[in-house]
C-alpha cells in the first residue's frame, strides 16, 4: 500500500474527512510502531529504513507492512480520528479492528523473517 492509498482510504472512511497532514502523522506513528515493535525483532530488520513522513513526502512512497496487512495503518488512523474528536463508540471499534490487523501482520512477519540469533529460544516459556 501507498502512503496516498493509505489517505485516500482514511479520508473515505470518515466525514467530515480529516487532512492529509493530520493522517499522513498518524501513518507514520503506526509504521514507526510497526519498525520498533514487530520489525526490529527480526534478524533482518536493519534492513527496512523507515523515514518520518511529512506532507513532502512521496505520495508513491510504499509502507512497511505489505499489502495484505496495510489494514493496520488505516485502522491505526481511524482510532486515532476517532479518539482525538471524543467519538469513543467509533474509537473502540477502530481499535478492536486494530489489534486485529495488527495481531496479523506480527504473526505473519514472526512466520516469515526469523528472530535475531540472541533473540532465539526454544519451548513455551523462552527457555
Amino acid at each position: 500500500m501507498t502512503l496516498k492509498e493509505c489517505v485516500a482510504n482514511v479520508q473515505l472512511m470518515r466525514s467530515p474527512s480529516p487532512d492529509s497532514a493530520t493522517v499522513i502523522n498518524c501513518i507514520a506513528q503506526c509504521e514507526q510502531r510497526i519498525k520498533t515493535e514487530i520489525i526490529d525483532n527480526s534478524a533482518d530488520g536493519a534492513d527496512f529504513v523507515f523515514d518520518k513522513y511529512s506532507q513532502l513526502t512521496p505520495e508513491d512512497t510504499v509502507l512497511l507492512a505489505p499489502d495484505p496487512y496495510g489494514e493496520v495503518y488505516v485502522w491505526y488512523a481511524l482510532y486515532m480520528l476517532d479518539s482525538v474528536r471524543n467519538n469513543t463508540v467509533n474509537a473502540n471499534n477502530s481499535y478492536s479492528m486494530f489489534t486485529d490487523a495488527w495481531n496479523r501482520l506480527a504473526a505473519y512477519w514472526r512466520r516469515n523473517h526469523t528472530p535475531p540469533t540472541d533473540k532465539m529460544h526454544s519451548g513455551i516459556y523462552g527457555i
